[in-house]
C-alpha cells in the first residue's frame, strides 16, 4: 500500500510547524506539574500529543493506494428452462432424470479456468442453484431470456440456454439473438416425437362482460394420432356444464377452431373452463382443459320515469328509454291524489336515476322526491312546470319570467367536448323549434351549461341543458319542452333527440369516480406461475396528489390470507407485485393511510388459475434453438449429444483466463477506527488526569 498524499495542499513546511506545536504545547501544559512521576507526566504528554496528531492528520485527509493483480476467469451464464413441460418423459428424453443428467455433466466437465453462473427462467429470471429445479413454471418465456443476455450488465463471455423451445408466453426471441454482444449456444432437451395426443390451446375472451348478455369466447384444438375423430368439447362453470359441442378432427397440420357463448346473468368475478373429452389411448389429459374467468357487470341502467301531467314530450322521452335495451325503464304519472306513491316510494332507492317530467303535486313531492334525494336526478321542464315546488338540488335552471318563446338550439364552445355532446354532426338550423324561456340564470355557481338557445338568430345567454356534478352524485336539467316535434321531424333530428337524451341519462346515472384510493390489478385473471401484479393511484382529502402514504393491501381466498405492503412510486403512484399464489378466487383489502390518518378504504377481487399451456405443445423446437444459437453466433446442440459442448466451445472460443491490475484506494478518515482510537485516546488521559486530581 502507498502513501499517494494528502487531499489538502498544505506545504511541508507549514506541516513540520503546526506538528512541532502540537508537540510543543502538549509539553508546555504539563511542565509545571512537578508534583507527579515524571513517568506518569511524560505519558500524559505523550497521550495529548497522540491524539491531537491523529486529529490533525485525519483532518488534512491522507489517502492510500493499494494495486494487486487478478485472474479474471471466462464467465459463462448458464439459463435453465424451469417450466412444466421440461419434466415431460417422451421418447428418449426421461424428463427430469435426463434433464439432471446433462446439468451434472456440464458441471463436472467445465474447464477449470472457466466460471458458470446458473439462472432458471419460466415467466421470470433469477439466480439459482442448479440442484432446487422445481421443474412447475407454467409459462416460457423464452424471449425475455434472450432479452437478459443481450442486456446483461454482467460481463460474460458467452451463454448457454438450455430449453425444450417451446414458447408458451412472449415474442420469438428470434431478431433478439442478432443483438446479442455475445455468443448464445443452446442445449435442446425434450423430444422431437409426436404423440396420439390432443390439446385446447389459443384462448381468445374478454375479460370483462356484462349482465343478460352472451360472451364469445374462441380457442382451438390440436390433434395428432385421431384425424377423422369426434370430440366433445364441454364448456362449465362451477363444475357445472352449460354447453358442449360436437368437433370432428380433420387435418391434424392445421389447428381447428372452437367457440362458445357464454350466458351472463350474475354480477360478479366468475370462473369458467372448456374441457375437451378425453380420447382413447390419448397421451396424456392435462392439457385438455382452458380455465378461464369474466368479470360480469351489471348492464342495466334502472331509471324511474316520473311525469307531471300527460303530454307527448313524455310519450317521446318513454319510447327512447324503452327501446334502448341496456335500460330497465318504471314510470309513474301523476294524476292526482289517488297516484301509487306508496310503491314507488318503497322501491326509489333501487334505481339508478330518477326523471323528474314536469311539476308532480306537492304531496308527490313530500312522499316520494326526498326517497330520491341521494340518487342521481334528471329534470325537463313541461309547459306550466312550476319550479319553486320543485326541490332547489334538483332544479339547476331558474326562470326570469313564465313566457316561453320558440328558440333554437347552439352548444357554447367552451363546454363543446362535454361526453353528453358526442352527437352525430346535425344542422340546428334545420331543426324545428323548441319552447323555452329566454331569461334564465343558473341556480347554482358550479351548474355547467352545455345547450343554449339562440332567439330570431341572436344568442340569449339561456340555458336549455345544465349540469353538475357533487361528489357521487350527478344531475341535469334540460329546461324548454316541444321535442317530440323535434323526434317526428326527419330520421337525422329523430336521431339526434335519441343520442342527446341517450346520453344525457347515461351520463347523470353513472357514478364519477371520486374514489381518492383507486386501484386495481393488472388483469382479473393470472397464471399459478404469475405473480399477481396490483396498481394504485392516491389523491388526498384536498385533492392533491399523495406521495407519502402507505398503501397495506390484504389478500385472503378460502385457503389463503396474507398482508402486503405496496411500494411507492412516486408522484402518487403505487404497486404490489404478490409472490405466485396457489389458484382460487381471491378478494383483497387496500387501506391507505398518512401517518395516524386512515384516507381511504378499497376492495377489489381477482382469480388465479391453473395453466395447461406447458403440455399443449411437447415438441422440441430444433428450428428456433438454431436460429438463436446462429443468429448470435453459438453452437446448438441436443441433450443427448452435448457430451462434446466444452470441447466444441474451447476448440471455437479463447477460454485463456487473463490477468488484470486492479487500483484501490483507502481514505482513514473514512474508517471509525481513529475516532475510536482518539476517543480511548483522550479517555485515558482523563482518568490519568483525575488520578493525580490535576485541574
Amino acid at each position: 500500500m502507498d502513501f499517494q498524499g494528502l487531499q489538502n495542499s498544505i506545504p511541508v513546511f507549514v506541516l513540520v510547524a503546526l506538528f512541532s506545536l502540537i508537540a510543543f504545547t502538549s509539553w508546555y501544559s504539563y511542565r509545571k506539574y512537578s508534583s507527579i512521576p515524571s513517568l506518569s507526566r511524560y505519558a500524559l504528554i505523550a497521550l495529548r500529543v497522540t491524539s491531537l496528531l491523529i486529529v490533525t492528520v485525519l483532518l488534512l485527509n491522507p489517502y492510500f493506494r493499494k494495486t494487486e493483480e487478478v485472474t479474471i476467469k471466462p464467465k459463462f451464464a448458464v439459463l435453465l428452462d424451469n417450466s412444466e413441460s421440461t419434466s415431460v418423459q417422451k421418447g428418449s428424453y426421461s424428463g427430469t432424470e435426463s434433464y439432471n443428467r446433462l446439468i451434472n455433466s456440464l458441471k463436472s466437465n467445465a474447464p477449470n479456468n472457466i466460471e458458470l453462473d446458473f439462472l432458471e427462467f419460466s415467466s421470470g429470471i433469477k439466480s439459482m442453484n442448479p440442484d432446487s429445479l422445481n421443474f412447475k413454471g407454467s409459462l416460457t418465456n423464452l424471449f425475455e431470456a434472450v432479452e437478459f443476455i443481450s442486456s446483461s450488465e454482467e460481463n460474460y463471455h458467452s451463454a448457454v440456454l438450455i430449453t425444450d423451445g417451446i414458447i408458451t408466453y412472449g415474442k420469438n426471441p428470434s431478431i433478439q439473438a442478432l443483438n446479442s454482444p455475445i455468443p448464445i449456444h443452446t442445449i435442446g432437451i425434450g423430444d422431437t416425437t409426436r404423440v396420439k395426443d390432443i390439446a385446447l390451446q389459443n384462448l381468445t375472451v374478454n375479460e370483462t362482460g356484462f349482465t343478460n348478455t352472451r360472451h364469445t369466447l374462441e380457442a382451438e384444438i390440436s390433434h395428432f394420432g385421431f384425424q377423422g375423430q369426434t370430440v366433445s368439447i364441454f364448456l362449465s362453470n362451477e363444475n357445472q356444464v352449460i354447453d358442449s359441442i360436437r368437433v370432428v378432427l380433420d387435418n391434424p397440420e392445421i389447428l381447428t377452431p372452437i367457440g362458445f357463448e357464454i350466458p351472463l346473468s350474475d354480477t360478479g368475478l366468475k370462473t369458467f373452463s372448456i374441457e375437451a373429452q378425453p380420447l382413447e389411448q390419448e397421451w396424456t389429459t392435462k392439457n385438455n382443459q382452458l380455465l378461464f374467468s369474466v368479470d360480469v357487470l351489471d348492464s342495466k341502467t334502472r331509471v324511474l320515469h316520473v311525469a307531471g301531467s300527460v303530454h307527448p314530450d313524455v310519450k317521446t322521452i318513454r319510447t327512447i328509454l324503452s327501446e334502448n335495451e341496456n335500460i330497465e325503464l318504471s314510470t309513474i304519472t301523476y294524476l292526482g291524489i289517488n297516484s301509487p306513491y306508496e310503491e314507488m316510494q318503497a322501491s326509489s332507492q333501487n334505481f339508478d336515476l330518477a326523471i323528474i317530467h314536469g311539476t308532480p303535486g306537492t304531496t308527490f313531492i313530500e312522499n316520494i322526491l326526498s326517497e330520491i334525494g341521494e340518487i342521481p336526478t334528471l329534470y325537463i321542464d313541461l309547459p306550466a312546470s312550476d319550479l319553486f315546488s320543485v326541490p332547489r338540488q334538483f332544479s339547476l335552471i331558474d326562470e326570469i319570467g313564465s313566457n316561453s318563446f320558440e328558440v333554437a338550439l347552439s352548444i357554447p364552445e367552451r363546454n363543446s367536448n362535454h361526453p353528453i355532446l358526442e352527437l352525430s354532426d346535425i344542422e340546428f338550423s334545420s331543426l324545428p323549434l323548441l319552447f323555452s324561456n329566454i331569461r334564465t340564470t343558473l341556480s347554482q355557481s358550479d351548474v355547467v351549461s352545455l345547450v343554449e338557445s339562440e332567439f330570431q338568430g341572436v344568442s340569449t345567454n339561456s340555458t336549455v341543458l345544465g349540469v353538475i356534478e357533487r361528489g357521487n352524485i350527478r344531475r341535469s336539467h334540460v329546461q324548454g319542452f316541444n321535442w317530440f316535434a323535434i323526434y317526428q321531424n326527419n330520421p337525422a333530428s329523430k336521431a339526434f333527440v335519441e343520442e342527446l337524451f341517450t346520453n344525457i341519462v347515461n351520463w347523470t346515472a353513472t357514478n364519477p369516480d371520486n374514489r381518492l384510493l383507486k386501484i386495481k390489478p393488472s388483469s382479473v385473471r393470472f397464471s399459478v406461475a404469475e405473480p399477481p401484479v396490483i396498481n394504485a393511484s392516491l389523491i388526498n382529502e384536498s385533492g392533491e396528489v399523495e406521495a407519502n402514504a402507505n398503501i397495506d393491501v390484504f389478500i385472503e381466498s378460502d385457503s389463503f390470507s396474507s398482508s402486503f405492503s405496496m411500494k411507492n412510486l412516486g408522484k402518487g403512484s403505487y404497486r404490489l407485485e404478490s409472490p405466485p399464489l396457489p389458484s382460487g378466487s381471491y378478494s383483497f383489502t387496500a387501506t391507505a393511510r398518512k401517518g395516524n390518518r386512515e384516507i381511504e378504504t378499497q376492495t377489489g377481487e381477482f382469480v388465479i388459475l391453473d395453466s395447461s399451456l406447458e403440455l399443449a405443445n411437447t415438441i422440441r423446437n430444433d428450428g428456433l434453438l438454431n436460429s438463436i444459437a446462429q443468429g448470435s453466433k453459438g453452437m446448438s446442440f441436443s441433450f443427448d449429444k452435448a457430451d462434446g459442448f466444452w470441447s466444441s466451445v474451447t476448440e471455437n472460443s479463447n477460454l485463456e483466463s487473463r490477468t488484470e491490475v486492479r487500483e484501490s484506494y483507502l481514505f482513514p478518515v473514512r474508517s471509525p477506527f481513529w475516532f475510536i482510537l482518539v476517543l480511548l485516546l483522550l479517555g485515558s488521559e482523563w482518568l490519568l488526569r483525575k488520578k493525580y486530581t490535576l485541574p
